[in-house]
């Protein structure tokens, strides 16, 4: 358990000169100056901590998608990703790899298709949906927002599929990718 007190990281049963000490630390590596009196940069409130020796040490996330008809909606996904699955590890399951530690699975289950939502990260998101577009995918408009532009579009099933780009990125991007789709 852990709590802020004061501007310091304390850990249950620490002393207050462990604190002080691990604090210091802290914010040297946030690149802060340890008696500035300012609090280490981020989130208010936010303290990054180092995993602890048995905390999981997670090598792959994958998230999944739920689909009805495995057939279909592994073509549409094709359209998406511009590319085949990487891996059908078992009947009614493809796999997607984004390169080392990324992957999709689309499993088919008729139960549950249609309630999922996807965020994807992108960079060139004016180019991604002119591609969208091109495969017959039906993306949205774009909507600009203060932190990431978005782009969606659904799936066979109803899944929601959202192409976000960052703003600050998006607005050194557009140029580029305006001038690859002409």
């Amino acid at each position: 358990m852990c709590r802020i007190t004061a501007g310091l990281f304390q850990m249950r049963g620490d002393s207050e000169q462990d604190s002080s000490a691990r604090s210091r630390r802290i914010i040297r590596r946030s690149g802060r100056l340890a008696d500035s009196g300012e609090r280490p940069a981020g989130r208010e409130g936010h303290v990054h901590r180092q995993p602890r020796g048995d905390a999981m040490k997670i090598e792959k996330i994958y998230a999944q998608i739920v689909c009805s008809e495995h057939v279909a909606s592994t073509g549409w996904y094709r359209s998406l990703f511009a590319r085949d699955s990487d891996a059908t590890p078992m009947a009614g399951l493809a796999e997607w790899h984004h390169g080392e530690s990324v992957g999709l699975q689309l499993f088919e289950d008729a139960s549950k298709a249609g309630q999922q939502t996807l965020t994807l990260m992108v960079g060139g998101l004016y180019g991604e949906k002119a591609r969208l577009e091109d495969a017959g995918l039906y993306p949205r408009e774009i909507e600009p927002a203060d932190t990431a532009s978005l782009v969606r579009l659904s799936d066979p099933d109803g899944n929601v599929v959202v192409l976000a780009q960052s703003t600050h990125l998006l607005a050194t991007r557009k140029r580029k990718d305006e001038s690859w789709t002409r």
